[in-house]
């Protein structure tokens, strides 16, 4: 499910040239990002910031959830998700 989305940047630009996400949906740009304990240093923090601005900028929305999250309080992550869904993308 993981999804690489072009930045569309030189190389020289200090972006990469596509980011992938864990999970994500192009149809109505939604990108999940499942973070595990290596997210937790400073300079990822500061990495998974530049990546999520960019991508909104693109205009998608970008829900990030630890491994913790995603495993013991998976009806609580999806919640969120449902409530970032525009309504419109879940109507028949």
């Amino acid at each position: 499910m993981q999804i690489a989305i072009p930045t569309k940047m030189p190389r020289t630009s200090g972006y990469p040239t596509c980011y992938k996400v864990d999970v994500g949906n192009p149809d109505i740009k939604i990108a999940i990002e499942v973070d595990g304990s290596s997210h937790g240093s400073s300079s990822r923090r500061l990495q998974d910031a530049k990546k999520d601005a960019f991508l909104r900028g693109l205009g998608w929305i970008v829900l990030r959830v630890s491994n913790r999250q995603a495993l013991e309080e998976l009806q609580s992550t999806i919640s969120k998700l449902k409530a970032l869904i525009p309504t419109s993308q879940t109507e028949p």
